[in-house]
């Protein structure tokens, strides 16, 4: 029931939000600057490729936002590939068709992210793969043994595509380490 309520809400607040997420971003003497955790997000994702802590901090984010669907879709995306690279091959595909469906309405750029290339890479990896393992989980080394195509988030703005390679993970959920420790049992959805 929970769900019906949260859909009859309406595309209206789903829009605020995102054009509060939009707001956030802005550009100071030149450079323009994103939430960290979109930051941590894009450097998990390309630089790390640590799709796990990809999604922590998108979904820290995600939550803090007014859960927009932009966001959503570019978190199940890093979920998805994390999936795969786990060899859940039965979860990761139909993770990544609810991902490109949230992201079809914020392309072909969102946040300086060329979301257009995003679709059309990650689509490629699940065209890679074999279509007798799309409903199985199958060992991680099966997956390596593949050596699908890397998915790497094209960043528009090149002076963030440089504050992303060298920048320094922030705390996560009042970690103090670096990006925090990893719960890898932690269920992704």
């Amino acid at each position: 029931m929970r769900q019906r309520e949260v859909a009859k809400i309406g595309l209206s607040r789903i829009r605020s939000s995102e054009t509060h997420l939009a707001r956030r971003a802005s550009r100071h003497e030149g450079i323009l600057t994103l939430d960290e955790r979109l930051l941590a997000y894009l450097h998990c994702y390309n630089i790390r490729r640590d799709y796990f802590l990809c999604h922590e901090y998108g979904e820290s984010l995600w939550l803090d936002s007014g859960r927009p669907e932009a966001l959503k879709g570019l978190i199940q995306a890093a979920v998805c590939l994390y999936h795969l690279e786990n060899g859940n091959v039965r979860g990761a595909y139909p993770m990544w068709l609810r991902a490109k469906a949230y992201m079809q309405s914020i392309r072909p750029v969102y946040e300086q992210i060329d979301i257009e290339s995003l679709l059309r890479d990650t689509q490629r990896v699940f065209d890679h793969l074999p279509r007798d393992l799309f409903e199985r989980v199958v060992p991680e080394q099966r997956i390596a043994l593949l050596q699908l195509p890397i998915v790497t988030l094209r960043i528009l703005d090149s002076d963030l595509a440089e504050q992303v390679k060298t920048m320094t993970l922030p705390p996560l959920h009042g970690d103090e380490a670096e990006g925090g420790d990893r719960d890898d049992a932690h269920h992704l959805t």
